[in-house]
């Protein structure tokens, strides 16, 4: 099972985080940050926890093969493994497992033998709890307070409770209950060992780790060493925000998992306060000062609340801490309303910013999983997470770049776009069983002339088999014939066709407003992928145009958007389709149009655009003016209209009776279809031909 993980830092080795039950990946918050600082940190939901898949077993060689899937799909063993509770039990499977995969092993207040069944009541009480709707932390929190009567515990139990219009666990709580018996088990297999460097660390109030425990540690676990804390118990690194947040809890609706999370809500709330105080009048701002001295001066809270203030400035100075914020409404809103709304803003803003990764050195890793669950949801945190999965497998298998903090196709990548768009082109000729797609006959390079040459990449020519399999026994001597690259050779022929084709492509607006230009990238980029792959003789170049026209590298075409601005200039598209035609005399010239518009934009004497809307003549009379001029160099203008309107029929019509080219209206999704069909129809022309 593939597990969802929380991912932080850089620098090797990684160190994996696994939690305890009832916890998840954010309980390590805090822990992650610091550890992050300094090396890559992931921290993992375990099955049925989190944001993790659940699954009925909850045996410990399941999650042992659940953590090595996950860490081996991320690229990050060996790993140093921090495991806590059932996720200490979760690391020591893995490590005696595969101990290969581990560099070293860090286990947290848990021992390797069975534990009693205390925390089943527990669990069946959060089952048991009556969720309404709209409910409430303090209602919760009251709800449990008799089956489990330490605040603390109650606190870090509802961190698996997400509230709301409806609330529900996150968690697979009935997973849970029904794999008690195994989670509160231990087996290992006879022999097992793990020689690598191991800590246990046990809180000197728990029982989990007892003195009679170190020699069973000791045998599976040689290099062991043991570490005790004070005053700490099983929850090492939650017992007194647990305690605080029990009950303070009410107060913090974002839920803070840990000190550092609570740390950055109070921040986040005192800026957008400061920014509510900058924005109101001074006669706003002197009502509302000598309100909070009659409020707070005789209990002497104004000095604290002035220091807290600076703490919170000095965790978090990247904060926007003033400014003002332009407010309207009919709504009035009290001030911690409008702080709220301030903060949500701010939040926004900085999400926005994220997500928009237009910064130098910018990266998916950038965004923060818990600002886009405050503002979008869990669910939004696990599209991030899949993106940054599908951004690392797409790296890892060459297929996109990261540069100065852009993501880029490779070659490789525009090359597997290509073959994928003809393909998908290739799957409908098939089904529709119309056999366009071309077939080498022996006639595809003209007329033989009695001799013979030997074959090079890109031929067309019928083998000669003959002087093939001679070269083959010449080369090798008696025995069986094995042929090779250099036996090969074609027949000869009079004259080998080649073509030399342009596409131009629309890049005006009109081409998104109307849906169709995606399919004309796909479009350019499978006839560019069949040209280049089966046709390496011929000369392609894809042209766009809307005020101006450009050439288009394949690369650039597969990151391409439509031109956001005014003009169809095809005047200019066909110009630099004559001159690609010129480079290649000797080839049949093919123009290819897909357009969804008559002309609206010409060049001027000084190269400058010109747009009009209605055409002005001058427009239609040099655009035909270069039609003409395509003609006379012997070019056939096959036309794709992706719309009917009356001014483009008339003007796609002229155009066809002046050069005496095709006109097609295919709609957006049979496009691939029709422009790859007519270019092997004409290389299938030109060869009856000749």
């Amino acid at each position: 099972m593939r597990l969802h993980a929380i991912e932080a830092g850089q620098g090797d080795p990684p160190l994996a985080l696994l939690h305890g039950l009832f916890g998840s990946a954010r309980n390590f918050g805090s822990v992650q940050r610091e550890f992050a600082a300094h090396r890559r940190t992931i921290a993992l939901d375990l099955r049925n926890h989190g944001s993790s898949p659940h699954d009925a077993d909850m045996r410990y060689v399941s999650m042992a093969a659940d953590v090595l899937q996950t860490l081996d799909a991320m690229n990050a063993l060996p790993a140093t493994l921090l495991g806590h509770s059932m996720g200490g039990k979760a690391a020591m499977q893995v490590a005696l497992t595969q101990p290969d995969a581990v560099g070293r092993l860090i286990i947290a207040d848990i021992a390797p033998v069975p534990n009693p069944p205390h925390l089943r009541p527990v669990a069946v009480a959060m089952a048991s709890l009556r969720l309404t709707p709209r409910m409430t932390r303090a209602e919760a929190d009251a709800a449990l307070a008799d089956a489990v009567p330490d605040s603390g515990m109650r606190a870090f139990l509802l961190q698996n409770l997400q509230f709301g219009q409806t609330p529900r666990w996150r968690i697979g709580l009935q997973e849970i209950i029904a794999g008690f018996a195994d989670i509160e088990a231990w087996e290992v297999r006879p022999g097992a060992q793990y020689h690598g460097p191991t800590l246990f660390i046990a809180g000197a109030d728990s029982h989990y780790v007892r003195p009679e425990h170190r020699p069973i540690i000791r045998a599976l676990f040689p290099r062991a060493r043991f570490v005790t804390l004070k005053n700490a118990g099983h929850w090492l690194h939650h017992d007194q925000f647990d305690r605080f947040m029990a009950e303070y809890g009410e107060f913090f609706p974002e839920n803070p998992a840990d000190l550092a999370e609570l740390v950055d809500t109070l921040a986040r709330r005192a800026a957008a306060q400061q920014r509510l105080l900058d924005s109101l009048s001074d006669e706003q701002r002197q009502e509302l000062a000598d309100l909070m001295a009659g409020a707070m001066g005789d209990a002497g809270l104004a000095i604290e609340l002035e220091r807290l203030q600076q703490g919170l400035r000095a965790a978090r100075p990247d904060l926007r801490w003033g400014g003002r914020e332009r407010m309207d409404g009919d709504r009035p809103l009290g001030l911690g309303d409008a702080t709220g709304a301030l903060q949500e803003i701010a939040d926004l803003e900085e999400l926005d910013a994220m997500l928009d990764q237009d910064y130098p050195g910018a990266s998916l890793d950038d965004i923060d999983p818990e600002l886009v669950e405050r503002a979008l949801g869990r669910q939004a945190v696990d599209d991030v997470e899949a993106l940054r999965r599908i951004e690392r497998e797409l790296q890892r298998q060459g297929y996109l770049n990261r540069s100065g903090g852009q993501l880029e196709l490779t070659p490789r990548a525009v090359r597997r776009l290509g073959e994928t768009a003809l393909r998908r082109v290739f799957s409908v000729l098939d089904s529709g069983g119309r056999g366009t797609h071309d077939v080498r006959d022996a006639g595809a390079a003209g007329e033989p002339t009695g001799s013979s040459r030997g074959w090079e990449y890109g031929d067309e020519q019928p083998l000669e088999v003959v002087r093939t399999v001679r070269n083959a026994v010449l080369r090798a001597g008696p025995g069986p014939v094995k042929l090779a690259v250099e036996d090969f050779e074609v027949i000869e022929t009079e004259r080998r066709t080649s073509a030399t084709v342009a596409l131009l492509v629309d890049l005006s607006y009109s081409m998104a407003l109307r849906g169709t230009w995606g399919a004309a990238k796909s479009t350019a980029l499978a006839l560019h992928s069949l040209v280049t792959t089966r046709y390496p003789q011929d000369h392609i170049e894809i042209i766009g145009f809307s005020n101006y026209a450009r050439v288009l590298d394949p690369v650039g075409l597969a990151g391409l958007s439509w031109d956001m601005v005014q003009g169809t200039n095809l005047q200019h598209g066909l110009m630099l389709a004559r001159r690609h035609l010129d480079k290649h005399r000797d080839s049949e010239p093919v123009i290819l149009v897909v357009t969804d518009g008559e002309p609206t934009a010409h060049l001027t004497r000084d190269g400058r655009a010109d747009f009009a809307w209605p055409p002005l003549r001058e427009t239609l009379a040099l655009t035909l003016a270069e039609v003409e001029r395509c003609t006379r160099r012997g070019a056939v203008i096959n036309v794709f209209m992706l719309d009917e309107e009356p001014a483009l029929v008339r003007f796609v019509d002229e155009i066809a009776r002046r050069n005496g080219g095709r006109v097609f209206s295919p709609s957006a999704d049979r496009l691939g279809e029709y422009v790859v069909s007519d270019y092997l129809r004409a290389r299938r022309g030109r060869r009856r031909a000749g």
